[in-house]
């Protein structure tokens, strides 16, 4: 799941309400993207995403990542280095579930935010993309938009899911309540048995 989430970090716009609700993430704004995982109870999934993001530093680098691991209260940074962060304050605004589940979030620079939930069965990813003012640029094949929808739903994005025992069950995209610029999405997987 690292390349989905480091290729998500370039794709998905929000806001920056993630560095603004967070004051220690704003020593990352325009300077970094931040990828914050927070680990399962065994720490298995946590530590298997953690490794194959390590596998890749170079990727890490060219993207201007920093990784920060949550665990319990304690924030340590992965890759790069970060002053202290307040887990707390992570796991309100990031919107991550309990303690001992595990939840990843990736930050723009700009503050935009995908979110990716994985219980025992089932993951869901989630975010919002800015969409064109026209609807011509909206349906043109060749927009950045209509290749960033397309994006999530093809390949490379569900082989390497399929190579982490993940399977495809449902999509959508809509428009964002009282957010005309916005297309939400939710993609759903579920666990290969």
């Amino acid at each position: 799941m690292s390349k989905t989430l480091l290729y998500g970090a370039t794709k998905v716009d929000e806001t920056n309400a993630a560095y603004a609700a967070i004051e220690s993430l704003s020593q990352f704004q325009w300077k970094n993207r931040v990828l914050v995982i927070f680990s399962d109870s065994d720490n298995s999934r946590a530590a298997r995403q953690e490794n194959q993001l390590l596998a890749d530093r170079p990727a890490l680098e060219e993207r201007d990542m920093i990784v920060l691991k949550v665990s319990g209260n304690a924030v340590r940074a992965v890759f790069g280095s970060a002053e202290p962060v307040d887990a707390g304050a992570l796991r309100d605004v990031l919107d991550a579930p309990d303690t001992g589940t595990f939840h990843a979030a990736l930050i723009g620079k700009d503050g935009n935010e995908l979110r990716v939930t994985c219980a025992a069965t089932l993951c869901e990813i989630a975010g919002s993309i800015v969409a064109p003012q026209s609807m011509a640029e909206r349906e043109d094949p060749r927009s950045q938009f209509s290749k960033t929808i397309q994006d999530l739903q093809v390949p490379p994005l569900p082989d390497d899911l399929a190579r982490l025992g993940l399977k495809s069950e449902s999509g959508s995209f809509t428009g964002a309540k009282g957010k005309p610029d916005r297309s939400v999405f939710l993609l759903y997987y579920s666990r290969a048995k």
